[in-house]
């Protein structure tokens, strides 16, 4: 259904800046093959100035027709290119879906039934998959596996343990727009800023099945951010920053419960980069940045049950591989 002023449902606005073509090919066919671009839809590639990257050849290559161009003539970085995506929106909701993101069939009409039947909600959102450089997914543990509804513990999950990505959240337009857009202050929490934003002001509609996935891999600039700790420096910063959001007495609470999760995080993240050959300067660096927003004694518990969880992770792969190869 089309608003009054015949603009359309729904935007899919794709920011890019040097993106690996493949991952950005699944991204655009995975909403192409969900939607038809017309009076009800827009899809659109946003690119920030990139250097190695031409938008509209690539479209072209692969005969990918419908599509639109916005390309901005200075790179904006992260806050300014999400921006420049909403305000080319056309639609009533708006659909970041990132380069190396991509949704699963279903999502888009998972999310429309429940912006139908509760018509007040300001977003809707699904859970995330999780997946690596070759598409091999988990979920995290700490999504709901409840019926779709409207989001009521929104304070556990959007401000003390963030279970929503990017590429699963739909927002409406008018909603960015009153508050403001992305904040520049933060380049790795500025889509959970803009979730706290959202959620202490509108109802916010979940759908528990996994159909948005998030990559995970080395050469985006979450890797990189992760690699030096920087992400966990804006983690606790976004968490202290949003505390006047909420009311004083709930603001404590939420805060501590935040950080202590986020030490189990930070744990995990100094456990990444030691895997993955990282120096010790830099594992220490996460780990001392986790003990700072807690305690020594949290931080070691939080090391504990990280491992434990990571352990956990890796014997499920295992099985999944196993079970794949049993069945060929």
């Amino acid at each position: 259904m089309s608003a009054n002023d015949g603009s359309p449902f729904l935007s899919v606005m794709i920011p890019t800046w040097n993106p690996h073509p493949v991952y950005l090919e699944r991204a655009i066919r995975s909403a192409l093959d969900q939607l038809t671009i017309g009076d009800e839809v827009e899809i659109a590639l946003v690119d920030d100035c990139s250097t190695r990257f031409a938008p509209r050849a690539f479209l072209d290559e692969l005969g990918i027709d419908g599509v639109a161009v916005h390309r901005d003539a200075v790179h904006r970085g992260l806050a300014g290119t999400w921006n420049a995506c909403v305000a080319a929106a056309r639609g009533r909701w708006v659909h970041l879906l990132h380069q190396d993101d991509f949704v699963l069939p279903g999502f888009y009409r998972a999310i429309r039934r429940g912006i139908e039947r509760e018509p007040t909600v300001a977003a809707a959102f699904c859970t995330s998959r999780f997946v690596d450089a070759d598409g091999v997914g988990w979920i995290p543990t700490h999504n709901r596996d409840v019926a779709p509804g409207i989001l009521e513990d929104w304070q556990r999950h959007v401000f003390e343990q963030l279970s929503i990505q990017c590429s699963a959240m739909v927002v409406r337009r008018d909603v960015y727009e009153t508050l403001g857009g992305f904040s520049a202050k933060f380049r790795y929490a500025l889509d959970w800023d803009m979730w706290k934003r959202i959620a202490v002001r509108y109802p916010i509609w979940h759908h528990p099945e996994p159909l948005a996935c998030y990559r995970m891999h080395s050469a985006s600039e979450t890797a990189r951010q992760r690699a030096d700790g920087t992400h966990l420096e804006e983690i606790f910063r976004s968490i202290d920053h949003s505390a006047a959001l909420l009311p004083p007495g709930v603001a404590d609470e939420v805060t501590r419960r935040a950080r202590s999760h986020y030490s189990v995080f930070a744990a995990e993240s100094a456990l990444t980069v030691l895997r993955s050959g990282g120096s010790w300067a830099d594992v220490a660096r996460q780990l001392r940045i986790g003990r700072n927003a807690t305690s020594t004694a949290e931080i070691i518990a939080a090391i504990a049950k990280a491992t434990a969880r990571s352990a956990l992770r890796l014997l499920t792969r295992w099985q999944r591989v196993d079970a794949s190869t049993s069945s060929t």
